[in-house]
C-alpha cells in the first residue's frame, strides 16, 4: 500500500525536474521503455498460480495471526484476523483500490484531487495493496510481480518467498489498520502539513516492513523480503534523460518511506518495545527530517536548535500570488535523498556531496490545478557559509548539465537557457531562465538561488507568477523573517 497526499499535475512535475535542486514528492511515474503487459487478469492467471497462491496466503495469514496473538500477550486486546482475505488481482483492481486509498484521507471539499495519470502509472508497478478505504482485503498482482522481475532484472521476484513477503507486508497494514485506524491516522497528519503526511506514510510503510521482517526472520524467508524491498528502489533501463530523472526522484521518495520508515520503527521498538509502536501511531514524527533522526524522537533534548524561522518566513510567500486565487500552497521538507536524486546528473560523488551539505530544507509549494503555474520558494540551511557557497556552485553545475542532457530529446526538453550571476544585497548566486517544452507546450521556468551566510534561498516559478520587483522584495523579506529564530535565541 502506498499512500500520498496531494498529487502534482504532470506539467508542474516537469517544471520541477529542470529546476536546479528542488524536487517534489508527487512526481508522476513516467513510462518505462517497455510498457508492462496488461494481460494476465485474475481469470487468465488463476489456473497457473491459484493453488500456490492459496497455500502461500494460508501460511501468511497463519503467521500474521500468530504475530497478532503475540501483541495480545503485551497487554493489548486480541486482534481477530480470521476474516482477513487475500485475493489475486489484475491491474485494473489494483488501480481502483489505489485510487480509493489515495482519496480516502484527503479533505472532502475537493480542494485536493488524485492525479489519475499517476494512479494509472503506479498501478502497473504495485505488486500488492491493502484496501484500507473499503474492502479491508489484501490484493496481490502476480502479473506485476512477473513484469517487475523482468523489467528490473530481479528474477527472485518470481519465487514464492517474494510473494509471501508481499502478503506479509500488506497483511501488516491490516494489523495496523485494526490497531490504529489508518484512514484517521493519515488524515490527521495531512491536516498538519504535507510533510507530516509523508512522515505518517513512512510510519505506515515502515511498520509493515518491520512486521514482515520479524515474521520472515522467524520463518526463514528473509530472501523473499529482501527481493521485494530491493525492487522498490530499482530503476528500469531508460534511455531518455528526463524520464530517468523523474524515475530517480520517484524512487528516492518511495524508498524513503520503506527504508527510513522501517529504520525509525525498529529504533523506537528497540528502545521502548511494543509501547513504542503504540506511541508512534499516537504521536508520529512531524516531518521526514524527524523520521531520518529517530534519536530526536526518543530524546527530544538532542534535537539541534533551529537557526532558521522556517514557517513564518515561508508563510509570506502565498501573499505574493494573490493574482492566482486557485493556486494551492503547501509546506513540506526536502530530504537529502531527494536532493541527491534531483541532482543525479552531477554523478554519484558530487550529488551525494551536495545532498550532504543540507542540514535542513523546507519549501512552500504553490501550484495551479492544471500545473501551468508553479511557485516554489525554499529555504535550506548549510553547516556554514562555505557550505552554502559550495551548494550554489554545485547547483549551477547541475543546471548546466541538465540543459545539455535535455536539449534535444525526451518527454521534457529545454529548448533555451540563460543564466546570470547574482552578487548584491540579497546574496551571491545565480538567476536562470529556461524554456521548457513538455507535452506540446512551451513555458518559461525561472530559478533564482542566492546564499547569505549559511542559508540558501531558492525560488522556482513558471509563467511569471510575480514581476521582478515583487520577486526581489519577497526574497529580501523571506530572508529577513527567517532570521527570527536566530535573533530570538540570541536574546
Amino acid at each position: 500500500m502506498k499512500v500520498r497526499s496531494t498529487l502534482l499535475p504532470a506539467l508542474a512535475s516537469a517544471v520541477l525536474l529542470v529546476a536546479s535542486s528542488c524536487s517534489s514528492k508527487d512526481q508522476p511515474a513516467p513510462p518505462t521503455t517497455e510498457q508492462p503487459s496488461t494481460e494476465g487478469t485474475s481469470e487468465a492467471v488463476q489456473p497457473q498460480v491459484l493453488a500456490a497462491f492459496q497455500e502461500l496466503a494460508s501460511q501468511a495469514k497463519s503467521d500474521l495471526e500468530a504475530y497478532a496473538q503475540g501483541l495480545a500477550s503485551e497487554g493489548e486486546a486480541p486482534l481477530d484476523l480470521s476474516d482477513l482475505e487475500f485475493e489475486i488481482a489484475d491491474v485494473e483492481t489494483i488501480q481502483r483500490v489505489l485510487k480509493g486509498n489515495l482519496q480516502a484521507p484527503l479533505p472532502t471539499n475537493g480542494e485536493r484531487q488524485v492525479n489519475e495519470g499517476l494512479v494509472q502509472a503506479i498501478s502497473h508497478a504495485l505488486v500488492g495493496i491493502y484496501d484500507y478505504a473499503k474492502t479491508k482485503r489484501v490484493y496481490i498482482c502476480p502479473t506485476n510481480l512477473e513484469n517487475n522481475a523482468r523489467l528490473l532484472g530481479i528474477t527472485d521476484l518470481n519465487e514464492p518467498d517474494a510473494m509471501y513477503a508481499v502478503m506479509l507486508h500488506e497483511g501488516a497494514h491490516a494489523i495496523a489498520d485494526r490497531r490504529f485506524g489508518l484512514r484517521d491516522f493519515l488524515a490527521k497528519a495531512m491536516e498538519h502539513d504535507e510533510d507530516a503526511g509523508l512522515a505518517a506514510d513512512a510510519m505506515v510503510e515502515g511498520y509493515a516492513q518491520y512486521v514482515a521482517r520479524q515474521i520472515c526472520t522467524k520463518t526463514g524467508k528473509l530472501k523473499g523480503l529482501e527481493s521485494f524491498t530491493r525492487s522498490i528502489s530499482a530503476i528500469p533501463p531508460v534511455a531518455d534523460a528526463s524520464q530517468r530523472a523523474l524515475l530517480e526522484l520517484q524512487v528516492s521518495q518511495s524508498t524513503f518511506s520503506y527504508t527510513e520508515g522501517e529504520r525509525f520503527v525498529q529504533a523506537v521498538a528497540d528502545a521502548l518495545g511494543e509501547p513504542g509502536i503504540q506511541q508512534i501511531f499516537a504521536t508520529p514524527p512531524k516531518s521526514r527530517t524527524d523520521v531520518a533522526q529517530p534519536s530526536w524522537y526518543l530524546h527530544p533534548e538532542t534535537r539541534p536548535q533551529e537557526s532558521v524561522d522556517w514557517d513564518p518566513a515561508l508563510g509570506l510567500v502565498p501573499g505574493y500570488a494573490v493574482a492566482f486565487p486557485d493556486m494551492h500552497f503547501s509546506l513540506r521538507n526536502l530530504s537529502q535523498p531527494e536532493v541527491e536524486a534531483a541532482v543525479s546528473v552531477l554523478g554519484p560523488a558530487e550529488a551525494k556531496e551536495m545532498a550532504g551539505l543540507v542540514q535542513h530544507a523546507r519549501m512552500q509549494v504553490g501550484v495551479t490545478p492544471m500545473g501551468e503555474r508553479l511557485f516554489v520558494v525554499g529555504l535550506s540551511s548549510m553547516p556554514d557559509a562555505a557550505g552554502a557557497a559550495r551548494y550554489i556552485e554545485l547547483s549551477e553545475k547541475s543546471s548546466k548539465l541538465k540543459d545539455e542532457a535535455m536539449k534535444h530529446q525526451g518527454m521534457a526538453q529545454i529548448t533555451s537557457s540563460e543564466m546570470k550571476p547574482i552578487d548584491n544585497a540579497l546574496g551571491k548566486g545565480f538567476d536562470s531562465t529556461k524554456i521548457v517544452r513538455f507535452q506540446g507546450q512551451e513555458l518559461p521556468v525561472r530559478t533564482i538561488l542566492v546564499a547569505q551566510d549559511n542559508v540558501v534561498i531558492e525560488v522556482t516559478m513558471s509563467n511569471a507568477v510575480i514581476d521582478d520587483g515583487e520577486l526581489m522584495e519577497m526574497i529580501g523579506k523571506v530572508r529577513q523573517r527567517s532570521l527570527g529564530a536566530a535573533e530570538d535565541s540570541a536574546r
